[in-house]
């Protein structure tokens, strides 16, 4: 991460290693430890630096440049990727009142830089296998840095020879790692539990990061994974939705477009329509955490609430469906149950009469909403011709016994007697008709 070394070298370019003119040498020695490392900096060479800063402070901890020379340390040590040593030795560092010891508008950016260093350096063993301790050093620092930067980034503290539009890059730069890195720390329980496909650790992780960062979608969007890991879809759905309404492109790394539209695809799929999905995507914009009982009507439930809707206005039609529907699955060995059984409550349609005069069959389809070709499937055997025509198109209800049943087509035969019949109109015989029938 060379950016962290970009931004801490924007702010102290023009700090001269020397410092101000009241500081001074402990004796005539010091000054070759210093030169050498005085070059090696400006020469931004720290493999010669770093031992020669640190050679430095072990014959001179005291110095009058001990603060500007641990700055240099910490800065030798990530600019030479000894990460561990940068977190070691800056937590101890950034503990320091860095804003007094670093006061004159010179080296001022120094305290900016440590604190950018120290995340840098952490920001790098996150995504390693950073200790705890590590972790928290970067939060430190971060957080610092966050208090720090309003203080700081201010005209009268811009440095000398730097442009505003420079000075404001480096602000934003800072921030914005700072601001990551917290963001990172939060989310990475989540992701390691994920990644261990530990789904409630997955689900609890997210959670307590999205009550952090409510308004990110990445969050959101992996915590719609973890719900579905574990078995929670209503409450994947919930977040899935906040995603799209927040931010389908989750930061400009996904297809809005694409987003929403499998968003609504999953709400169709799991509910069966796309009633009531504007409605989910306002509550879900809402409120970042779904209540814990949230839930969606499924497709399934949908149907079983129409059918209970449908039998209760349409009790006939609901008892054949039953029976068809069984028949169907089940073939032969659910109607042998069935055979020589009296079933009651069935209405269906005539279609056709067999004769047409004094008919002793009936040929019946049942008017289901799905039925529109008015295919037959029911023949009603009488026990005694019917006295005259029966009107084609009538809807008749009756009760009567199961025969036979053939599966393809789907036919049952029953028998009934007249007086079991309600709604069967008749007309007298025609003499033509009477005539076919001799």
């Amino acid at each position: 991460m060379c950016g962290a070394l970009t931004a801490a070298l924007l702010l102290t370019a023009a700090a001269a290693f020397a410092g101000p003119q009241e500081k001074k040498y402990k004796d005539d020695a010091e000054f070759p430890f210093s030169d050498a490392a005085f070059k090696a900096v400006a020469a931004n060479d720290w493999q010669k630096a770093l031992p020669a800063l640190e050679t430095w402070k072990q014959k001179y901890p005291e110095s009058d440049w001990k603060q500007d020379r641990d700055f240099y340390i910490l800065q030798g040590y990530f600019a030479t990727k000894q990460l561990d040593q940068a977190l070691s030795f800056g937590s101890e560092f950034i503990d320091r009142d860095l804003p007094a010891l670093f006061k004159d508008k010179a080296s001022l950016g120094k305290v900016a830089g440590a604190y950018f260093i120290v995340i840098s350096a952490a920001a790098q063993l996150m995504e390693k296998d950073a200790t705890t301790e590590q972790l928290a050093t970067g939060d430190k620092a971060a957080h610092k840095l966050l208090d720090f930067a309003p203080v700081y980034f201010m005209p009268a503290n811009m440095p000398t020879g730097q442009t505003a539009q420079a000075f404001e890059q480096a602000k934003q730069q800072m921030l914005n790692l700072a601001n990551g890195y917290l963001l990172q720390e939060d989310v990475l329980p989540g992701q390691k539990a994920e990644a261990k496909k530990d789904c409630p650790a997955a689900e609890t992780a997210f959670t307590k990061a999205l009550n952090n960062y409510p308004n990110n979608t990445y969050i959101s969007r992996h915590l719609a994974s973890a719900y579905n890991c574990d078995q929670k879809p209503f409450l994947a759905m919930y977040e899935f939705a906040r995603t799209a309404a927040i931010d389908p492109t989750q930061g400009k790394t996904t297809d809005g477009d694409k987003f929403l539209a499998s968003t609504r695809k999953m709400y169709v799929a799991l509910h069966g329509g796309d009633d009531g999905y504007e409605e989910l995507l306002a509550a879900a914009k809402a409120t970042p955490i779904p209540p814990s009982d949230f839930k969606i009507m499924t497709s399934e439930e949908r149907r079983a609430k129409a059918a209970e809707a449908f039998a209760k206005e349409n009790p006939e039609l609901a008892r054949w469906q039953g029976i068809k529907t069984n028949l169907k699955q089940q073939g032969a060995t659910l109607f042998q149950s069935m055979k020589g059984a009296e079933v009651p409550g069935l209405m269906a349609t005539i279609a056709d009469a067999q004769p047409a005069c004094h008919s002793k069959e009936l040929i019946l389809y049942v008017p289901e909403p799905d039925n529109t070709s008015k295919t037959a499937e029911i023949t009603l055997k009488l026990d005694a011709p019917l006295t005259g025509q029966p009107e084609i198109g009538a809807t008749i209800r009756f009760a009567a016994v199961a025969d036979s049943f053939t599966a393809e087509p789907f036919m049952v035969a029953m028998s009934t007697s007249k007086d079991k019949i309600q709604g069967l109109k008749e007309t007298p015989c025609t003499p033509a008709s009477a005539h076919k029938k001799k």
